[in-house]
């Protein structure tokens, strides 16, 4: 559960830093309304929202299955995987262009 947190969390961070770098970099064809970058960050977007699903899954299956119960690790898994995806949305517009 830890470990699904921790590349929630640096998931988002790799998604930014993507953001504030590479994607001002990448080409758009010429007559194409996207490019790679927007596949990628597309993509970066979705993998985040499925890692927050798992997440919650395994944080409700935590809650519920008394082998592996752990209040205090699920209610921080839970959490994180609610307020990431909301802040990797808004934050990415925001990002600064570094490159």
């Amino acid at each position: 559960m830890l470990f699904s947190s921790t590349t929630l969390v640096l998931l988002v961070l790799f998604g930014l830093i993507f953001r504030a770098t590479f994607y001002w970099i990448l080409p758009v064809a010429p007559g194409e309304p996207v490019g790679i970058a927007d596949v990628l960050e597309l993509f970066i977007y979705f993998t985040i929202l499925g890692m927050a699903g798992l997440n919650i899954l395994l944080g409700l299956l935590m809650l519920v299955i008394p082998a592996w119960r752990d209040v205090r690790l699920a209610i921080i898994s839970l959490i994180v995987s609610v307020v990431m995806p909301p802040l990797y949305f808004i934050l990415h517009a925001l990002v600064p262009r570094l490159m």
